[in-house]
C-alpha cells in the first residue's frame, strides 16, 4: 500500500471515529433530556393524582354543624298591636283589654292601657292639660313633670309624679291611631332610681327606630 493511500485511510478512520464519538455524546444528551422530562411529568402526574385527590376529599367531606342552645334573655307580649320585650323575671296578667305586670321582687307594678287618639294629639298642650286634670281628679295621681323624650332614636312621652305618696311614672308611645300608656308604680325611691330606665327600655322596645 502506498503511503498516500495509507494516509487517506487513516484520515477516514479519524473522521468515522469523530462521527461515532459525536453520535454517542448526542445520544447521551438526548437520554438526559428524556430523563428530565420523565421526572417532571412524573412529579406533575403525582400532584394531580395525590394532592388534588386529597383536596377534593377534604372539600367534599361532610361538615358537622353543632347547634348551640342559647338561653332566652327576654320574653315578649303583644298588646294592642304593639310587641313589647320584657325581662324574664317579670310576670303579667291579662284582664280584658289591659295588662298588669310586676317583677319577681314586687318592687314595681305596671299596667298597660290604650287610648284611641293619635300620638301627636296626645302630646299636644291642649290634650295634656285635660288628661292631667283627669288623672289628678279621678285617680289621685299628681304629675310633677312631663315632656317628650328620645332614646335610641325612639320617641316617647314621659310623665313623673306620685300616686298615693308612691313614685309614679307614665311612659307613652303610639302611632296615628292610638297611644299605649305604661303606668308604673314603684315601691320606693330606691326602686324608682334602679328600675326607671328598665321601664323606659320596656316601653320603647315596641317601637321601630324612627
Amino acid at each position: 500500500m502506498s503511503s498516500k493511500k495509507k494516509n487517506n485511510q487513516e484520515d477516514n478512520d479519524v473522521i468515522v471515529s469523530s462521527v461515532i464519538e459525536k453520535s454517542k455524546k448526542d445520544n447521551n444528551i438526548l437520554v438526559i433530556v428524556l430523563l428530565i422530562i420523565i421526572v417532571i411529568l412524573s412529579i406533575i402526574l403525582s400532584y394531580f393524582i395525590f394532592f388534588k385527590k386529597n383536596n377534593e376529599s377534604s372539600m367534599c367531606s361532610p361538615i358537622s354543624i353543632k347547634e348551640v342552645e342559647v338561653e332566652p334573655r327576654h320574653q315578649f307580649i303583644n298588646f294592642q298591636g304593639f310587641k313589647f320585650r320584657m325581662p324574664l323575671d317579670w310576670d303579667f296578667v291579662s284582664n280584658d283589654n289591659s295588662y298588669e305586670l310586676s317583677n319577681k321582687d314586687e318592687t314595681l307594678f305596671i299596667s298597660l292601657d290604650s287610648i284611641d287618639v293619635s300620638y301627636d294629639e296626645f302630646v299636644s298642650e291642649v290634650y295634656q292639660k285635660t288628661f292631667l286634670e283627669e288623672l289628678q281628679t279621678s285617680d289621685n295621681i299628681k304629675i310633677e313633670k312631663s315632656s317628650p323624650k328620645d332614646k335610641d332614636k325612639k320617641e316617647f312621652y314621659l310623665m313623673e309624679g306620685t300616686n298615693n305618696s308612691y313614685n309614679y311614672m307614665i311612659t307613652v308611645i303610639g302611632n296615628d291611631n292610638k297611644v299605649v300608656l305604661i303606668k308604673t308604680q314603684f315601691i320606693n325611691n330606691v326602686a324608682f332610681d334602679k328600675l326607671k330606665d328598665l321601664v323606659i327600655d320596656f316601653t320603647i322596645s315596641a317601637l321601630k327606630i324612627s
